[in-house]
């Protein structure tokens, strides 16, 4: 009498998929992949058919230019774009004119009516807490660190994102100390603005944990 074999298809099914992703996964991302690092999916999913605009304000403690502001609206557009979060954007420069048109004016606007202006149908605010580029041991050593809060808006005012934070979701960007032969203070910011950046942006897309394409 012939034994029956018995098959376990769910198992084998997994591993089907597991080898078909795998597959699809360059070099290093392949070694993250079966070290059990994955992927986070997006906490917020940006609706297709929104404009949005990414709107960046700097505490008073920690003022940063309309240069630099301006320069992290671009870098969250750049990612935003180029990992399909989000394909309808206002651009950078046109928040940088009407800061610069009116300051005083621009101040006193809700976000609600900065939208309006600027029709869209989405904010993504990023309100920068803290933003230091220090030099240290009798200037000879750089350092960076960055705090921010970001939240979404519609554009009648209503946040929609996050629901149980009070001040937002918070992103930190830090630049370890070197030498400033080495590390200059427009480094320090220009790494700190990318690396706020990326992770400003990250927040709306699928990426993979530990694996970074380009160095930050």
């Amino acid at each position: 009498m012939k034994k029956r074999i018995k098959f376990r298809p769910v198992g084998g099914l997994v591993m089907i998929i597991c080898c078909m992703a795998a597959l699809s996964l360059g070099g290093c991302q392949l070694a993250y992949f079966f070290s059990g690092n994955g992927a986070s999916l997006a906490d917020y999913t940006i609706p297709k058919k929104d404009r949005v605009l990414v709107m960046v304000d700097s505490a008073p403690a920690y003022p940063m230019t309309i240069q630099a502001i301006s320069s992290l609206c671009t870098r969250i557009n750049d990612q935003l774009y180029q990992n399909k979060a989000a394909s309808k954007l206002v651009p950078a420069f046109r928040l940088a004119s009407l800061q610069q048109s009116n300051p005083t004016a621009y101040r006193q606007m809700t976000i609600a009516q900065v939208a309006a202006v600027m029709k869209a149908d989405l904010v993504v605010y990023a309100f920068v807490q803290k933003f230091q580029v220090r030099l240290t041991s009798a200037r000879q050593i750089t350092r960076g660190y960055a705090v921010c809060a970001v939240k979404v808006v519609e554009k009648s005012g209503k946040r929609v994102w996050p629901e149980n934070a009070s001040e937002g979701f918070i992103v930190q960007a830090h630049v370890p100390p070197n030498l400033t032969r080495s590390q200059s203070t427009t480094a320090v910011q220009s790494r700190l603005l990318r690396k706020l950046s990326r992770r400003i942006a990250r927040i709306f897309y699928l990426h993979e944990n530990g694996y970074t394409p380009h160095p930050e």
